[in-house]
């Protein structure tokens, strides 16, 4: 499988009276790769939970829906183009230039699925010619829609009612279309140590110089003056095409001294960078 590829993100709402959607994301997630599933009794699921494609002609296939709860459940089908700040939070976007969405067709977009039954949504990606090379993507959501609300009268005040709230499910999945050959690219700057009140950071902006969506594992140890490792911490985290993630260490302080922190990356175990952070922990700053 090459570097770029990765798996689909859930993305979360936070809770609302109309449609609250508790989830369980990926973006990374932000963006922990592999296929994540809505938490606190999810209606349904979604599968397959991620596609890529050439985005050279006109692509089709289908995504399975299956209610695994005990009711009916309404569902809508909707694209978005999302993108992730460099401290995973998640931004939705209109007229982006790597907007998948705007080429999408869904067919049903609405759908009502019966107890364990299994329903097909069919897509169709309908790319216009002359695209510039690099990667297009969108997130496609199913949200489930709020049955009918019920209202009901209190037995204190005549006039006041309650209001019967439901949590809803809402499962994204992220759709990948590539012109041209993916280019990786990785550059890393603002690095940063900060030591005092007991705790150690060490941050690092990671950005995604290449073309395509790029899943990179780090890997983080904490050296003594005498090179022995002290701690070691692996993390994975997914960028997308022209963004930046802003990596963060933390740990308690150590005891006064000299330290590096030795941070790698790596993409399907091929190396994208190394580099080194020396710091001092002063009397009176470490544990």
């Amino acid at each position: 499988m090459p570097g770029w590829k990765w798996f689909a993100k859930v993305f979360p709402r936070p809770p609302r009276p109309r449609a609250s959607a508790a989830l369980a994301c990926a973006l990374g997630l932000f963006f922990a790769a592999g296929a994540l599933h809505p938490a606190h009794g999810a209606s349904f699921r979604i599968s397959p939970t991620r596609f890529e494609f050439p985005l050279t002609k006109r692509f089709t296939n289908f995504f399975t829906l299956t209610n695994i709860s005990r009711e009916s459940v309404r569902v809508r089908v909707y694209a978005r183009f999302v993108e992730v700040g460099e401290k995973n939070q998640i931004i939705e976007k209109v007229g982006h230039p790597h907007d998948l969405s705007r080429w999408l067709v869904f067919n049903p977009r609405l759908l009502t699925v019966r107890p364990k039954q299994r329903r097909t949504i069919r897509f169709s990606v309908r790319p216009p010619k002359g695209l510039s090379a690099g990667e297009y993507r969108a997130v496609v959501f199913f949200e489930e829609l709020p049955p009918q609300v019920e209202r009901k009268k209190t037995g204190g005040d005549p006039n006041s009612l309650s209001l019967q709230l439901t949590l809803l499910t809402r499962v994204g999945v992220t759709i990948y279309g590539m012109v041209g050959k993916p280019h990786v690219e990785v550059r890393v700057s603002e690095r940063g140590v900060e030591v005092g009140d007991g705790t150690l950071v060490v941050t690092l902006l990671i950005e995604n110089a290449g073309n395509a969506h790029l899943p990179v594992t780090l890997v983080a140890r904490l050296l003594d003056s005498a090179n022995d490792e002290m701690e070691k911490a692996n993390s994975m985290v997914v960028i997308h095409r022209a963004q930046k993630h802003r990596w963060e260490f933390r740990t308690d302080t150590p005891p006064p001294g000299k330290y590096r922190l030795a941070l790698s990356g790596s993409s399907n175990k091929k190396p994208l960078f190394q580099t080194e952070f020396p710091f001092e922990v002063g009397a009176g700053q470490g544990n």
